[in-house]
């Protein structure tokens, strides 16, 4: 008797990379956001074969959809309920480095909360985006209560040679990661299917827009604005059912890092790709064509829950520290220095509503005065908009990058508008009745959750009439402080 030998699965799994603001400001952007979800949304309404797709992981898509599309609230919550359409657990896609560690965690757990209003989240940690991951991820994760790490970018072979490992924090925290092998989130978008709707390799010099054969295209041709990129009006794409085979295998093979190879990942997108409706007849003649693999319509977390079932744990390597491999040009080294004045302003931000206004927002709860949270989430919520990893760095149009500037500044207003108002339920609170009426009171907050003790430079007013050329600075039991005027006005 022979025994049939189950068939290899490749999983494709289909979704988008969307930048909010990158090569185009958020609302022409945001115009290009409504034709995917439009399609997207009318793919999964009336094609129940069509998985799953993920946006991303994140759901702040959702709010700029929504905000042009209102209508459309009940039609995706229904979808995210369903598992069939993935956002979160990130609210926007940091870049990592030069924001706060703090600000990673508000990210994922507005990201979470906001995907949760939806229905729900993808519970994978899904980080396929930016310049790198930080050493102390794993731990992160695993707080939030995640067991797997999509990592989709800066991991080498010489360190991972597999695609799953065992990721380790520098407090000894593990968790099961993958790399997803070559080309990782665009797999099978670049070697498949590019490849057979258009009958071109896409990545090769060939792959480039032919006049002749783009349908209807166009572009504005004002003094302003020649120089925009031109739109398709109409999708030319058609399965070419010679190239599937060869596609089909180039992707397949591009995962055969994987220590599971009866199930392999086949990531399906990239930068501001769409739905795919083709998809499904694609799937079909593909399978029509091999006896011994065969292609599924997948989510993340079908795949991973299969990924987790069948992986051998003990068999693999742990890498340890931030996942941050070169070259440099890879890992945002030339980012980081782009547009300095964003990361300065992002670094003040940061500092005056997480060091100073929300602390002293709680120590006013404990007297008493109410918690404005309302605000607070406001200044947090314009911080993360201007964390996205293109958009935080500033490589990005001019008028992008003035967009970020006012975000962080209005986190920064505001933040500052509370800092003062806490300031002044405190010092009302304050017994001066030992005090003459005299007296100029000079108030130090410290809003550091420890004692401190160094040089703060301050500018006390004198009322005109007292005439002061020098002072005194006592402290509360009379001590004579040290002093050095630098300047009178």
């Amino acid at each position: 008797m022979t025994i049939k030998k189950e068939k290899e699965k490749g999983h494709i799994v289909t979704h988008t990379h969307w930048d909010r603001e990158w090569r185009y400001p958020v609302w022409e952007n945001r115009m290009l956001l409504v034709n995917l979800m439009e399609e997207l949304l009318e793919t999964l309404d009336t094609n129940p074969e069509y998985k799953s797709f993920i946006l991303d992981g994140q759901s702040v898509v959702i709010e700029d959809y929504l905000k042009a599309r209102p209508q459309d609230e009940s039609r995706i919550k229904k979808h995210v309920k369903s598992g069939r359409l993935s956002v979160g657990p990130w609210y926007t896609l940091p870049d990592l480095y030069p924001v706060d560690g703090e600000c990673l965690i508000r990210n994922l757990m507005k990201g979470i909360r906001v995907s949760d209003s939806l229905g729900g989240h993808m519970n994978i940690a899904y980080e396929s985006f930016g310049w790198g991951q930080t050493a102390q991820f794993p731990q992160i994760y695993k707080g939030f209560g995640f067991d797997i790490v999509i990592v989709g970018k800066n991991v080498s072979k010489d360190r991972a040679p597999q695609s799953e490992f065992l990721w380790e924090a520098p407090d000894g925290t593990s968790i099961l990661s993958t790399r997803l092998g070559q080309h990782a989130r665009a797999n099978f978008f670049m070697n498949s299917y590019m490849k057979i709707m258009t009958g071109k390799e896409y990545i090769s010099d060939e792959f480039r827009l032919e006049w002749d054969k783009a349908g209807v295209i166009y572009h504005q041709a004002d003094e302003d604005n020649f120089h925009q990129d031109y739109l398709k009006l109409e999708n030319t794409e058609s399965i070419h059912e010679e190239d599937i085979r060869e596609a089909v295998l180039q992707a397949w093979k591009a995962t055969d890092d994987t220590t599971v190879k009866t199930h392999r990942i086949l990531m399906n997108g990239s930068d501001s790709t769409t739905s795919q409706p083709f998809l499904t007849e694609l799937v079909k003649k593909a399978n029509e064509l091999f006896e011994d693999r065969e292609l599924v319509l997948s989510s993340l977390e079908e795949y991973t829950g299969l990924l987790k079932k069948n992986i051998d744990l003990k068999s693999l390597r742990t890498v340890k520290g931030e996942l941050r491999d070169g070259p440099a040009s890879a890992c945002s080294a030339n980012a980081l220095m782009t547009r300095p004045a964003l990361k300065i302003l992002n670094k003040k931000v940061q500092n005056s509503l997480l060091n100073k206004a929300e602390p002293v927002s709680a120590i006013n709860s404990m007297l008493g005065v109410k918690y404005d949270k309302t605000l607070l989430d406001h200044a947090v919520k314009f911080m993360l908009l201007s964390h996205p990893h293109d958009s935080i760095n500033g490589v990005t149009q001019d008028k992008t990058a003035e967009d970020v500037m006012y975000s962080l500044n209005q986190a920064l207003e505001i933040s500052e508008v509370i800092s003062n108002r806490a300031c002044g339920e405190i010092i009302k609170r304050i017994n001066t009745g030992c005090y003459d009426q005299k007296d100029i009171l000079l108030v130090v907050f410290n809003f550091s959750p420890f004692e401190r003790k160094e040089i703060m430079k301050a500018t006390i007013d004198f009322p005109g009439e007292y005439n002061v050329w020098d002072f005194d600075l006592l402290d509360h039991e009379g001590n004579r402080a040290d002093t050095q005027v630098v300047s009178r006005k």
